[in-house]
């Protein structure tokens, strides 16, 4: 099974042919409900969707790090990550035969 990536304009694509929005305002759309998730992340919030699942803002520690091609040790910076936990009901819908 070949994998694919669906970008930004596709999901507008689909909710302009899905819904009948127009494309301008299926576009802005995506892009404005990216914005927002980014800003909570920039409060330090989590976002969760409801019957989607949360995406979760974590932070990681400094640590030491090693290339493996030629094992030098270098530090890797604290940071902040994004997970994404997936709900009950997405995981069941994911794992029945039923799609």
């Amino acid at each position: 099974m070949k994998k694919s990536t669906i970008t930004k304009e596709q999901i507008g694509t689909k909710i302009h042919q899905n819904i009948g929005f127009s494309k301008r305002f299926s576009t802005n759309f995506v892009d404005n409900l990216l914005q927002l998730i980014i800003s909570e992340f920039k409060k330090d919030q989590n976002v969760k969707i409801n019957s989607f699942g949360l995406f979760k803002l974590s932070n990681k520690k400094e640590r030491v790090g090693r290339n493996p091609k030629n094992r030098i040790e270098t530090t890797i910076s604290a940071r902040k990550v994004v997970s994404f936990i997936p709900s009950k009901k997405f995981r069941n819908f994911l794992n029945t035969n039923e799609r």
